[in-house]
């Protein structure tokens, strides 16, 4: 069953007008409305400069009232929709999803938050990257589902890998698995709109290339994940080239079985389908 939280009542009436009284409106709305998510976004947030990356962001989300409240309806109104859709073809999912203020987390995270699976939507980046229409909500919130489908599946929590390659490996696969879920629920083009996708297209053996580049020397990938970094101009590649190593797992394996393969068999997998783009 899916639980939905909207936390995001009342930000108007709160003191935007410096950095450090936002910061404290922030605190104080967060510790009566959902207190779990204060050392969470805190902890998180500490690689931003909050004066500059994160305050700016923030104050013009709290002061747009009638963006807030479109974005607080339309959650609202998807709840019952998308629970619909995902169980008729995934399955019940166990998870709550919850919209939220934050430091600029980000506009989708999953996380266990006393051993319950949470997506948190964070309202601040869902009105900065502009993803406040029904059809971007939607996309994003089906990603995220598709991040718990794939952790419940493999039984693992936290499961994480450190080093490279494997931190890549499992992080295109995951991206990969979260961009299956929502483009198999969707019928609108990708979040990212369809100038992105065309463009990653045409440019799919470029990408694979450079990401088969970085796997054979152990280097980061980081520049293929996240709106705040850029490779060859665009944003989120691993996103795109996720979702297509994920199709060639699907030509092989059932949704089932892709789901639980091993970081090993992923590895090897991944490397054959990059080197068909050579």
């Amino acid at each position: 069953e899916m639980q939905w939280k909207d936390v995001t009542y009342n930000l108007e009436q709160h003191d935007t007008s410096s950095p450090n009284k936002l910061y404290k409106s922030w605190l104080t709305h967060i510790r009566k409305t959902m207190p779990d998510l204060e050392s969470l976004c805190i902890e998180d947030s500490q690689s931003y400069d909050y004066q500059t990356q994160v305050y700016p962001i923030m104050k013009k989300a709290w002061l747009d009232r009638l963006i807030i409240d479109e974005v607080r309806e339309t959650f609202n109104l998807l709840s019952g929709f998308i629970e619909k859709r995902f169980t008729e073809a995934f399955g019940d999912l166990e998870v709550t999803i919850v919209l939220y203020p934050g430091l600029c987390n980000g506009a989708g995270w999953v996380t266990p938050i006393d051993e319950n699976m949470h997506i948190l939507l964070g309202i601040e980046k869902i009105v900065e990257l502009k993803w406040t229409s029904m059809e971007k909500l939607f996309d994003l919130i089906n990603h995220e589902l598709g991040h718990v489908l794939m952790i419940n599946a493999r039984k693992k929590g936290e499961e994480a890998y450190p080093t490279e390659p494997s931190k890549s490996v499992f992080q295109l696969f995951s991206e990969g698995v979260a961009e299956y879920v929502s483009q198999t629920l969707s019928p609108n083009e990708n979040i990212r709109g369809k100038a992105w996708g065309s463009w990653c297209q045409a440019s799919h053996d470029r990408i694979a290339e450079t990401f088969l580049l970085r796997l054979e020397d152990k280097a980061s990938t980081q520049d293929f994940f996240g709106d705040w970094v850029t490779l060859f101009g665009k944003s989120d590649l691993g996103y795109y080239l996720g979702q297509q190593f994920l199709n060639s797992l699907l030509d092989k394996w059932s949704l089932e079985e892709v789901l639980v393969l091993p970081i090993e068999t992923l590895h090897d997998a991944l490397l054959i389908y990059l080197k068909k783009s050579l």
